[in-house]
């Protein structure tokens, strides 16, 4: 296994903290030279440490609603088949399995506003054909922050945090919620909006010229690999939008689509990187419920507002709060008294997000009819397209194999 010292975790958190910043501010930031960083950075990547930079999306800006969904599964096949199923949901954005009294899958769904039911009707049939054992769902409300650890770096001997009054701190926060923003006018997404969302999700740092010469050969040349495709309306698009336009009036009108995406869409960007090499903490899933509006509030700001050295993402729920939070190991079991003293009803998950175990999938751009400017909610769609795709893959074998480790494609 590979080792990290002391410099490049401390370039790795540099990165995870600021990951917009060019390489220049880092250096800076770090006290070192540019060339230093660069060689530093390089190499991290030549060992597949360090991979890119990702971001996701705020569903709600789009009219879409996020869902939390728990499902408990019996054995390892139960396993295996569901997470074919979250592959085969057009509208699955991620899920971790999890570990402990009970295993399964947390997963989470972007969905239209107008088809709920048609996803609980999804849920039921997984539990009709025993592809997991139950499921419960929590509704987000779309407040959502995401802290990761603080600058300057990780250390191998930190500071010590009183994690105790980091919790206490919750009651001098506010006890009601932000105003929420307004929903983007969906006939004003163009599907080059859309690709974006994608392609920006993907590698936040690429540049917009990158993205232009590549979305020209689309043109001539279809994508072939299954990442980029995309349906024939986005194709006919770009092929109208390259058009009669000269390369400056080409670089302005993408620029102006591509900032929109970044400043109203786009959210929590991320460096991404081989965790095992360096991480030593577990992650864990809080769900507290019943807890009021007031108490939610007061959780959400301080989660936003507050600096703990770890990893913690909050989403309020219509019934809660969820807590994701990457504990390193000293702090776990006061984390976890401190929550069990304070919160009576709340469920605690330990999630496990590597390989197969934990996947992000990106935005799928087929979800979205341009020409109806509306996101795709019809039966066929969200229902019956992903039963029969899941029962051909289990039929036919292609559901994997789980090897007490990644699953591994049959």
């Amino acid at each position: 296994m590979d080792s990290l010292n002391l410099l490049e975790r401390k370039i790795l958190n540099a990165l995870n903290n600021h990951p917009l910043d060019s390489f220049s501010s880092l250096s800076k930031r770090m006290g070192m030279s540019k060339q230093m960083f660069i060689r530093k950075f390089n190499s991290l990547c030549e060992r597949n440490i360090t991979k890119k930079a990702t971001a996701t999306f705020t569903p709600e800006a789009l009219s879409l609603t996020r869902y939390h969904v728990i499902f408990k599964v019996a054995n390892i096949a139960q396993m295996t088949n569901l997470q074919v199923a979250f592959r085969e949901h057009p509208y699955t954005r991620h899920y971790n399995q999890f570990y402990g009294e009970s295993f399964g899958c947390y997963t989470i769904f972007d969905v239209p506003q107008k088809c709920n039911g048609l996803l609980f009707k999804f849920f039921d049939y997984l539990v009709e054909q025993e592809i997991c054992e139950e499921y419960s769902v929590y509704r987000s409300l779309g407040y959502r922050h995401e802290n990761p650890e603080p600058f300057p770096s990780y250390t191998q001997d930190p500071k010590p945090f009183d994690i105790g009054n980091f919790i206490s701190k919750r009651l001098e926060k506010p006890t009601r919620f932000p105003r929420r923003k307004t929903p983007l006018n969906l006939e004003n997404i163009t599907p080059l909006h859309l690709i974006l969302i994608r392609d920006i999700g993907r590698n936040v740092r690429t540049p917009q010229a990158e993205l232009i010469e590549r979305y020209k050969k689309f043109i001539t040349k279809p994508p072939q690999n299954a990442n980029d495709y995309l349906p024939q309306p986005f194709l006919t698009y770009l092929e109208s939008f390259f058009a009669n336009r000269s390369n400056e009036a080409i670089k302005v009108a993408f620029g102006k689509q591509y900032n929109f995406v970044k400043d109203n869409i786009i959210y929590a960007p991320r460096w991404s990187f081989e965790r095992r090499f360096y991480e030593s903490y577990v992650y864990r899933a809080f769900f507290i419920e019943n807890v009021s509006s007031e108490e939610g509030a007061q959780l959400y700001y301080l989660v936003k507002e507050e600096n703990p050295p770890f990893n913690v993402l909050i989403n309020v729920l219509d019934n809660g709060v969820v807590l994701n939070i990457k504990l390193p190991t000293y702090y776990d079991a006061n984390f976890n008294y401190l929550i069990w003293s304070t919160y009576s009803d709340y469920k605690l998950y330990s999630l496990d997000f590597f390989g197969r175990r934990g996947i992000y999938y990106h935005f799928y751009v087929d979800n979205f009819n341009t020409i109806d400017s509306a996101w795709r909610n019809d039966e066929e769609w969200i229902l019956n397209s992903v039963i029969y795709r899941i029962e051909e893959r289990i039929k036919n074998g292609q559901c994997g194999v789980y090897n007490n480790g990644p699953l591994v494609t049959t």
